[in-house]
């Protein structure tokens, strides 16, 4: 009987053996599992927050840029008007001199040009560059 019971005992030994062996294998792989899982979220939250760097960059530049297109289309119909200005005003210092700087069609011509276009064009353009959508506005 002694035989028996020690032979019990060994059975026993070996039986939590193989539940301890088996209980770690399981753990290992739940670990694994979870540092699997975890590795995958952390390279996606740091995908994410590149891009969120990426986009703010390309918003700051993009405002830097609206900016500097701004200035410059002002520039030119500023320019485009004080030059139309000018012309209208030195063929009105030659008509009053009895002299013809420019006929009557070409100065309507000018002011039609400068009135319509330069400011269609500016106001076109800048519709383009603050419209609220991702790719402009519609031209």
């Amino acid at each position: 009987m002694r035989n028996h019971l020690e032979g019990y005992l060994k059975h026993l030994a070996n039986l939590s053996d193989q539940t301890a062996l088996a209980d770690s294998t399981d753990t290992q792989k739940n670990n694994e599992e979870a540092d699997f899982e975890n590795r995958a979220k952390n390279q996606a939250l740091k995908h994410r927050d590149e891009k969120h760097k990426q986009n703010i960059e390309n918003e700051q530049q993009n405002i830097k840029l609206r900016f500097d297109f701004a200035h410059k289309i002002y520039k030119l119909t500023l320019f485009v008007i004080v030059t139309t200005v000018v012309v209208i005003l030195c063929s009105g210092v030659a008509h009053v001199n009895n002299k013809e700087f420019l006929s009557d069609q070409t100065l309507v011509a000018l002011i039609t040009f400068a009135g319509v276009d330069i400011v269609g064009l500016f106001a076109m353009i800048v519709t383009y560059l603050f419209s609220k959508g991702k790719t402009g506005g519609a031209l």
